[in-house]
């Protein structure tokens, strides 16, 4: 890419000769390829295995294994963060294995571990591929609301309650849709019509998959998916429109606008749904605020009025015991006195 006009790309072909593609692919043709550009993924992925190795023996075979943390780190290593890395890392990763692939050479040492290293990242590929198909195809579907698995296997579950819906292969296609872009970009460049193509009538498949089959725990965040994989379809279509020779500039400007477009369309949809993730992830936080303020306000009365019915109690305790022989207290008997018959309170008046 330049800031040459269109014109002046069309008419200087040497110009565009002139121009150096990303790093990963001005060697492409070099037989040591998967060494520089997917050594250190390889390398990170299998770091993660003896890890996994050493904290399950921590955990199971020293006191130390008894802590919540090294549990926890142990449940996290245990295929959680194995998982994550290897989605995450899948296309620069098969790129890499393709690029070798295609050049393979057994000729010098150099060139044989390279060569090797990439035969065996490929298998390991096939195998994670493999497990991830076999784990979600045998899992029930109960164990994936279990708070375990889910820390465990959660990378691959986009919905807990989806059960036995197609929805659970979500993340494998995302993997295949991977692999398959990296073919084209490998052994298909050539062609560039049937790369984009391929890429468009897959999309297509996915949003219809996704649509009909995909809930995500978050609805908002369903809407969004459907709203990005269905604009990759005309960004497709119009990258490969811009393949029709000869056309005015105006032709290849209009597509160009009408992709950056769609593409800030995508951008602002997934800024969209990052903002309203954190408006209610700050709004849940502010909640748990308030009710551990307010709880904690309401201990605060309960052990006010606890220490002070303690204190009253405690004062009453400390009042000197009352004696009931005390001479103060002693009742008096009445004296009995002569009561006229003419006093007011005699009821009855002698007759005369």
């Amino acid at each position: 890419f330049t800031n040459s006009p269109y014109t002046v790309l069309a008419a200087d072909t040497e110009l565009l000769q002139t121009q150096d593609p990303p790093y990963k692919f001005q060697s492409y043709d070099e037989s040591s390829i998967f060494i520089k550009q997917g050594g250190s993924l390889i390398l990170f992925n299998l770091l993660l295995l003896p890890l996994l190795v050493l904290f399950y023996f921590i955990r199971t075979k020293t006191k130390i294994g008894q802590s919540k943390i090294v549990a926890y780190i142990e449940g996290t290593l245990r295929w959680g963060f194995v998982l994550r890395s290897f989605l995450a890392s899948s296309l620069p990763f098969i790129v890499s294995i393709f690029l070798q692939m295609r050049t393979i050479n057994f000729e010098e040492e150099y060139l044989t571990l390279s060569s090797s290293l990439a035969i065996f990242a490929l298998a390991y590929f096939l195998v994670m591929t493999l497990f991830i198909l076999f784990l979600m195809y045998t899992t029930p579907p109960r164990k994936f609301k279990e708070e375990k698995t889910r820390k465990v296997y959660g990378t691959l579950v986009v919905n807990p309650e989806i059960g036995n819906s197609p929805a659970k292969y979500y993340n494998i296609l995302l993997l295949l849709r991977n692999v398959l872009f990296a073919a084209m970009l490998v052994f298909v460049e050539t062609v560039p019509l049937a790369q984009i193509l391929s890429l468009v009538v897959f999309n297509i498949l996915f949003v219809f998959y996704i649509h009909k089959k995909v809930r995500f725990e978050h609805p908002k965040e369903t809407r969004k998916t459907i709203i990005t994989e269905t604009l990759l379809i005309p960004i497709g279509i119009m990258v490969a429109l811009l393949l029709v020779k000869d056309q005015s500039e105006n032709y290849y400007q209009i597509l160009g606008w009408a992709i950056t477009g769609v593409i800030a369309i995508i951008f602002v949809n997934e800024i969209i749904f990052v903002i309203i993730v954190e408006i209610e992830t700050i709004r849940k936080l502010w909640g748990k605020a308030k009710k551990y303020l307010q709880d904690r306000k309401a201990k605060k009365q309960m052990k006010y009025v606890k220490d002070k019915i303690d204190s009253q109690a405690t004062t009453l305790k400390t009042i000197p015991t009352l004696k009931t022989d005390s001479p103060m207290l002693k009742s008096r008997k009445l004296k009995k006195r002569p009561v006229s018959i003419y006093s007011p309170t005699n009821l009855v008046r002698p007759h005369k």
